[in-house]
């Protein structure tokens, strides 16, 4: 429609300057007629003359503006057109990385939920052997006071029924075996201490990895609407654009 718009134009202008040079014909003419008659014939025709030529100046001045305004809004639709576009490509790749920060999150939460079986299972197994420990120093104290009890009874009756230094030597035994599993136990019990302090971090870490998978898939989700809604934008646009090259 402007190239149409543009060749009236240049018609326009071609019969403009015809009306002009009938004008100023007309003009010589006036100059060199002495008669009454002919000079206000000639005078008529110059009137009408000059109309026509004003009103074909004012259609050529709105075709102007017509193809002006159909320029700028070509431009406009094919600005915003690009501008769309970018903001789609730009949205698409945000909502992919996202994607991909969420799927590495359900990874490490993964691994975080494998390890935490892990050490639960190992955390069961040192309760046990603990129990076990408990029980073995328990059955060692026993046999101690036994032991002891026995020498202190056989002392004041004077009754040697076994051999003093073999008694000796046995409660010896049985107090360093004692001794030796109560240090056990105590190393245990640390070890269990910061096995539950590290579980406990560990479980506040899962919680912390499941946070941050829930707010990157609600920004995916939020990210992909946001897409859809410029690809629709876009789609609108282009067809505003076809419109307008129609037009031209």
């Amino acid at each position: 429609k402007i190239l149409s718009l543009e060749k009236e134009k240049e018609k326009y202008n071609h019969l403009l300057g015809e009306k002009d040079r009938e004008i100023q014909n007309l003009k010589d003419k006036l100059s060199s007629k002495t008669k009454n008659g002919e000079v206000s014939l000639l005078q008529n025709q110059l009137e009408e003359k000059t109309k026509e030529a004003e009103r074909r100046e004012q259609l050529l001045c709105s075709l102007s503006e017509e193809i002006n305004r159909l320029k700028c809004n070509l431009s406009a639709a094919m600005a915003k057109c690009s501008d769309l576009e970018n903001k789609a490509s730009s949205t698409s790749q945000a909502s992919q990385e996202a994607a991909t920060n969420g799927t590495e999150v359900e990874r490490q939460l993964k691994d975080a939920l494998e390890k935490n079986q892990q050490w639960l299972l190992y955390d069961q197994q040192r309760e046990a052997y603990v129990r076990g420990l408990l029980g073995r120093i328990f059955e060692l104290e026993q046999k101690a006071e036994i032991v002891s009890q026995q020498e202190s009874k056989s002392n004041s009756e004077g009754i040697n029924f076994r051999d003093p230094e073999t008694e000796r030597r046995t409660i010896t035994q049985l107090k360093s075996e004692l001794n030796e599993l109560k240090k056990t136990y105590e190393e245990t019990q640390r070890e269990m201490m910061s096995l539950n302090a590290l579980l406990q971090s560990q479980r506040v870490a899962e919680m912390r990895s499941q946070e941050n998978e829930n707010k990157i898939k609600e920004k995916a989700q939020r990210l992909k609407q946001e897409n859809e809604t410029i690809k629709e934008q876009l789609r609108e646009e282009k067809e505003k654009s076809e419109d307008l090259l129609c037009q031209v």
